[in-house]
């Protein structure tokens, strides 16, 4: 029978460059306080500037 081996996981997160922990936590947190009609208002914000954005685009 094998014996599992055991791998100690590295604590350390790599970031896109310019993000950091404490920018993850603050947008986190943004969005925590969200209620469910302003988080659903700021998604649909988001979709329709991305289609804004999806519609002006030249085709190749």
């Amino acid at each position: 029978m094998a014996i599992p081996i055991q791998r100690k996981m590295k604590n350390k997160t790599n970031f896109p460059p310019g993000w950091d922990e404490e920018r993850v936590q603050r947008i986190l947190r943004h969005y925590d306080s969200l209620t469910e009609e302003e988080a659903v208002t700021e998604d649909e914000a988001g979709l329709r500037c991305f289609s804004d954005h999806q519609s002006r685009r030249t085709p190749y």
